[in-house]
């Protein structure tokens, strides 16, 4: 076994000398721009080279529409995970977000998406479904150094939902990522505000209320929103507790922010472009607030959940030609899920490692639980890696600019289950 890693390793490093004739590859189909982007200021993630964070400029009356338009189509395969059974399939995920320009200062930003969902439990097709809808609708406004916004947000919390690199180097971040929230919510750019130098960098603080989506939540093509229900087994008339689809959210399925008013609120500070030497570096510190929904008020433990992150990413020139991405964030969460006597806590580590038209990453993730009512701990570990190739600049074929090929590898530890997954996909984004 550690013959097999060590060649491995070696080949992995003779790819990455091969490549390494153009440091600043084109970094088109990353697994990462298919993730819900911060798009208050721009319609897609770019790249994190990029390190973008809008200047506060001003903007013409009237602009062309932009937006951007990323596939991933991916065939993976899972190992056994405790008593379930290996399992094999293809899936498509869409992301299409534009960002409509007008005058005074406003613009109307859009994303849609259309991805692969849980499948209910029975359901052992290789084709998981799918279903599409609005991750992100809102209307926003800029003046000078203020920014304002208001619709179906995507609150500023983590950073490694967006930044974590490979196709699985997210999932853990995905836990506690708010996503699909109706509010509204209000930037400063402090830069110009506070006569900064350049080489300090962009920074923003970002203020964000809202309660979680039940109006824009439906789906096309399949149910998306999961809820148990218990009814009465006819023939035994035992209790039998199921899982159901529906349509949309509702506030029964519970959740903190899942209430009346503007249950959720998120405030944040925000760098990018910090330049140490030719490295750049960039921050994320936030803390959110959310009051609980009906499964935890229903049992006598709810809570306002208190939520606090922490995140640094950069970017660093490294001799060969090399170039070197890394990325850690730690999560706390008290009263995790709205309950009382809950607490949760993530750690996500990563590093993307760019020659030429080849990155090679590797990230770790760590979920540790505990409930204190319940007298239950949990802890998870999770390894990823991956190696994306940009077509368009290995081969210099101009029409193979949008495409890039990737093979994905994870394994998870949960418990005592063990399980391992394997994934090769081809990525197209175009912009516009």
């Amino acid at each position: 076994m550690r013959r097999r890693a060590a060649r491995v390793a070696y080949g992995a490093a003779l790819l990455l000398v091969l490549f390494a004739a153009d440091a600043e590859a084109q970094r088109r189909g990353r697994a990462s721009r298919l993730r819900q982007p911060v798009i208050e200021d721009t319609p897609r993630p770019p790249p994190p080279s990029q390190f973008t964070e809008q200047a506060p400029a001003a903007e013409p009356a009237l602009r062309a529409p932009t937006g951007d338009l990323d596939m991933l189509f991916l065939f993976e395969r899972s190992g056994r995970r405790g008593d379930a059974p290996a399992t094999a399939g293809v899936s498509v995920t869409t992301a299409f977000g534009t960002r409509i320009f007008l005058p005074h200062g406003f613009s109307v930003n859009l994303l849609l998406r259309a991805e692969p969902i849980p499948a209910l439990e029975g359901d052992n097709s290789r084709l998981p479904p799918h279903a599409a809808w609005i991750e992100n609708f809102h209307l926003r406004w800029q003046h000078g150094p203020l920014i304002l916004f208001a619709g179906k947000i995507h609150p500023r919390f983590g950073l490694a939902w967006q930044r974590a690199p490979g196709l699985h180097g997210a999932d853990f971040a995905g836990d506690y990522e708010l996503r699909e929230k109706l509010g509204f919510g209000a930037r400063l750019l402090l830069e110009g505000m506070l006569g900064l130098d350049p080489w300090l960098g962009r920074h923003s603080a970002q203020i964000e209320a809202f309660q979680a989506d039940r109006v824009l939540s439906g789906g096309l093509f399949h149910r998306r929103w999961v809820q148990s229900v218990t009814t009465t087994d006819p023939a035994t008339g035992e209790p039998v507790t199921r899982l159901i689809r529906r349509w949309q959210n509702d506030r029964a399925i519970g959740g903190p922010d899942n209430a009346g008013g503007l249950p959720g609120f998120v405030a944040s500070l925000g760098g990018s472009r910090i330049a140490l030497g030719e490295a750049r570096f960039g921050y994320n510190f936030a803390v959110s607030f959310r009051r609980p929904g009906e499964d935890a008020t229903s049992m006598w433990r709810g809570r306002t959940e208190r939520g606090l992150a922490a995140g640094l990413y950069g970017r660093v020139p490294l001799p060969w030609g090399l170039v070197a991405e890394p990325l850690v964030e730690a999560v706390r969460q008290d009263s995790a899920g709205g309950f009382d006597g809950r607490r949760a806590e993530w750690l996500t580590a990563g590093l993307a490692v760019t020659a030429g038209a080849l990155t090679a990453s590797h990230a770790v993730m760590v979920r540790r639980d505990a409930d204190d009512v319940a007298r239950s701990r949990a802890f998870a570990r999770q390894h990823t890696a991956n190696v994306t190739l940009a077509l368009g600049h290995a081969t210099g074929f101009a029409p193979l600019n949008p495409f890039s090929v990737l093979v994905d590898w994870r394994r998870l530890a949960e418990g005592r289950a063990r399980s391992e997954g394997f994934a090769a996909g081809v990525a197209f984004s175009l912009d516009f």
